[in-house]
């Protein structure tokens, strides 16, 4: 992992073997998160090791613990298309 005051880059590559039977691709993926003053920014950047295309899709479950829901707002999706 590397790391900033305010960023970290966690990579994930798995073992060959384990890959081979659960699936049968090559490849490295990074998660950056970045802390703002006003926001938590997250990139994903997954670099196919394979020697064909590979099938692959990202989906992000967040959890986060608050106290107070009258006090939680979201924004940055208005534009996300489907």
């Amino acid at each position: 992992a590397k790391y900033l005051t305010d960023q970290i880059t966690l990579a994930y590559k798995p073992d060959e073997d384990h890959l081979k039977k659960s699936y049968p691709y090559s490849f490295l993926m990074e998660v950056t998160y970045r802390l703002t003053e006003n926001s938590l920014d997250i990139w994903a950047q997954i670099q196919n090791h394979a020697a064909r295309p590979m099938p692959h899709t990202l989906g992000w479950h967040p959890y986060f613990r608050v106290s107070d829901l009258t006090q939680v707002s979201d924004s940055g999706f208005e534009s996300i298309s489907g």
